[in-house]
């Protein structure tokens, strides 16, 4: 039997916590103008994933991530503002100028008024899709991570957790799209000093896909650069034994028992 990438039930959402202690605010978008302060936000979202890893993902969804989603929602309703949220201040910077160099790229017209406001939002929403990964409901749970892609387009963590969608159902094209997105992002916003989490995982779902598909030498040769990076990365390691294994038995186009993360 194949070891997979990653657990499900034991996988922590690493986005999140990791944006909880980045909460901020930035424009128009404070979130203490319609009673949600910045630690009750916190509170919802800590108490929302404990719950989800709790195998409690309706509660999650309905005490906890839908207020903070409507909070934001109710916040950002002006038809010609296009909203941002980010968990960094590179990512800030990027979105502050992305639609305004576009519109100049394109001759079209830039949005009135750009606003970046707390990761909070899109922390939300992907904590919601992963809630409803585990209540099987997938096409939802895909709406929720396309409407966090659309809020923090260069956010690793969504797309990953979209191209685990994509490769659980063996969609290996979308798959493949929705990890290269997510290598993208990391590999621009990402600090490179904090051993890259995001990054590395973003090459293990492609080089996942690449070894369903028989391409063993593409696929060790992208875990090799995840080692590269953290020398302790577990996934990268299991993965080089399961295609050490696949050579030995003369059969490297072995599918998995197992599609994983």
């Amino acid at each position: 039997m194949r070891f997979v990438q990653h657990v499900r039930r034991a996988r922590p959402v690493a986005g999140a916590l990791v944006a909880l202690l980045m909460l901020f605010a930035l424009g128009s978008g404070g979130a203490h103008a319609r009673g949600l302060s910045d630690k009750e936000i916190e509170k919802h979202l800590a108490t929302a994933q404990r719950l989800i890893e709790q195998g409690i993902p309706d509660t999650a969804i309905r005490d906890h991530l839908d207020p903070v989603i409507d909070f934001f929602r109710h916040q950002h309703t002006k038809p010609d503002e296009k909203v941002y949220s980010a968990h960094s201040t590179a990512e800030t910077l990027v979105y502050s100028m992305m639609d305004i160099t576009a519109a100049k790229e394109h001759g079209t017209a830039a949005p009135k008024q750009v606003v970046v406001v707390s990761g909070a939002w899109a922390d939300a929403l992907q904590l919601k899709g992963f809630a409803l990964v585990e209540l099987h409901r997938t096409d939802d749970a895909k709406a929720a991570f396309n409407e966090a892609i659309a809020l923090a387009p260069l956010y690793a963590a969504p797309w990953s957790e979209l191209g685990n969608i994509y490769q659980t159902e063996k969609n290996w094209p979308e798959a493949t799209k929705a990890y290269e997105q997510a290598e993208n992002g990391a590999e621009l916003v990402e600090d490179k000093d904090a051993g890259r989490p995001f990054y590395r995982r973003a090459l293990r779902g492609q080089a996942f896909v690449l070894t369903e598909q028989g391409r063993l030498d593409e696929s060790e040769a992208l875990y090799r650069k995840c080692l590269a990076i953290d020398a302790e990365d577990s996934g990268a390691k299991r993965e080089l034994d399961y295609i050490a294994e696949l050579r030995a038995k003369g059969n490297p186009g072995q599918p998995a028992s197992q599609p994983g993360p």
